[in-house]
């Protein structure tokens, strides 16, 4: 079980850290007012081959269990939490996450809808392009052959020569264009931040720190550091928690009057709407008699929820 478990988790931190290092000096560049001479070509290629791993990871999750039932939330929480940061919709994003003074003009090219991420990480599976005839030749084919994705010459091929791979990925590439994205305002680019971060939070998931022995600590740099919280009425978009289990599970209020719920309070009485960025939106139905304001954020351990009083 534990070298299934490196066989299929290790590429997919490797991924994972490739790409988040990647945004990362993105985001620095664009902070900095720095231009950067980026290939968009590359940056839609390291999105598919993570979102190939993900979907590895999606095929065998009835073997691939981590053992116990609390890791095994975890891991499901930062990979929605990553799908809902690049599925939810804009005006949704700076509602929940942008605070009051974060515009909702946001033309982000790392809004890719959860239904193309999956299309994605499938069309950069090797398994899929097993009779394609490369033009440097297909590497030798060993027992994880049809688990891997495809390389960066494999993919500029596909992406020139053939029309199905280009209808997917040629207008992500064309949206990556670095003056897309580093031309951007600093709210424009409040998605890639989040992103870059969620990354981070999967890296330290599944190489975690002091002991990391894949990933040096050094790689695993943030664009915002954790928890990112926002002060904000009630969004509309929350699903409500009945009070009554909320309050079964949360914990006592503190001194300043806050009530701090759990996290696994909130993993448990999500409310899953029937759109994906909701998954992760929980809050709690109050009575009449409480008027205040809520405090979200999210980190690697869950999506949290606090309440103070007026």
């Amino acid at each position: 079980m534990y070298n299934s478990y490196r066989e299929y988790s290790e590429p997919l931190l490797k991924a994972a850290a490739k790409l988040q290092d990647h945004l990362y000096i993105i985001g620095r560049r664009k902070a900095t007012g720095k231009k950067v001479l980026d290939n968009p070509k590359y940056t839609a290629y390291l999105l598919g081959r993570f979102f190939c791993y993900v979907e590895v990871f999606k095929q065998l999750s009835p073997s691939m269990a981590f053992g116990k039932p609390r890791r095994d939330r975890i891991f499901s929480n930062i990979l929605g939490r990553i799908q809902v940061i690049l599925a939810m919709d804009n005006s949704e994003l700076v509602q929940l996450y942008g605070g009051d003074n974060c515009s909702s003009n946001i033309e982000n090219p790392f809004k890719i809808p959860s239904q193309e991420q999956a299309s994605l990480g499938q069309l950069m599976l090797r398994e899929r392009w097993l009779e394609y005839n490369f033009r440097g030749g297909s590497p030798h084919k060993t027992s994880s052959y049809a688990h891997s994705g495809v390389h960066f010459p494999e993919f500029t091929e596909l992406l020139e020569e053939n029309s199905e791979f280009s209808r997917w990925f040629g207008p992500l590439v064309e949206a990556l264009n670095p003056d897309h994205v580093i031309g951007a305002s600093d709210s424009q680019n409040l998605r890639l931040g989040l992103f870059q971060t969620a990354l981070v939070d999967l890296v330290d998931f599944l190489d975690p720190a002091p002991m990391c022995t894949i990933i040096p600590a050094y790689r695993r740099r943030r664009l915002y550091t954790p928890p990112r919280m926002v002060h904000t009425k009630l969004p509309q978009t929350l699903a409500y928690v009945p009070e009554r289990k909320c309050k079964r599970h949360c914990h006592a209020l503190t001194k300043n009057g806050r009530l701090l719920l759990s996290a696994s309070c909130v993993q448990k009485y999500i409310l899953r709407g029937s759109r994906p960025e909701r998954w992760y939106a929980a809050a709690i139905s109050w009575s009449s008699e409480y008027s205040g304001r809520f405090r979200v954020w999210s980190n690697w351990s869950g999506f949290h929820i606090s309440y103070k009083s007026e």
